[in-house]
């Protein structure tokens, strides 16, 4: 029983990083073309750029923390 939440865990939280990973570089992309195309001395563009990295930075903490869990759910499994 508590192995196999152990796994559902395991695939779920597998899965999610994987879609967090995939907007993650959709965000990091899209903050690559912003400063690309931005005009430096732009309000606009520099608010924009700043939002894109803060949440581009707080994709790739919850993306560590989602590991982290998922390393701790394969130890508590036994797995290496």
């Amino acid at each position: 029983m508590i192995e196999e939440r152990l796994e559902s865990l395991i695939e779920r939280y597998t899965i999610e990083i994987e879609d967090e990973i995939k907007n993650l570089k959709k965000y990091k992309d899209e903050l690559e073309n912003v400063l690309k195309e931005s005009d430096c001395l732009s309000e606009v563009d520099n608010s924009r750029i700043c939002s894109l990295h803060k949440i581009v930075e707080r994709k790739a903490n919850q993306i560590v923390l989602k590991k982290e869990f998922l390393l701790d759910l394969k130890y508590m499994k036994g797995e290496n």
